[in-house]
């Protein structure tokens, strides 16, 4: 609870400012740079938990540039990250 994770890194080690970090839930890359997409991959039912996995495109070319393994219990939005 309060926990954030931080991407910022992401953005600035790709020559990107973070103000180009733009939430597209688990929606297809559209090819605009910045773009984060957060995918839920299955949930674990012997546990509380449900996997995740984070995308990043920060160059706009449609495809993942970045990705991030969560596992939390609960799913994750733009919110829980800091950009």
């Amino acid at each position: 609870e309060g926990d954030k994770i931080d991407i910022r890194g992401v953005f600035t080690n790709g020559g990107l400012p973070v103000s180009t970090a733009s939430f597209i839930g688990a929606g297809p890359f559209t090819g605009v740079a910045g773009q984060v997409q957060i995918v839920k991959t299955f949930t674990d039912f012997g546990l509380t938990g449900v996997n995740q996995m984070v995308h990043v495109d920060w160059d706009g070319n449609g495809a993942s540039d970045f990705s991030l393994a969560v596992s939390s219990n609960v799913l994750l939005t733009a919110t829980d990250f800091i950009v």
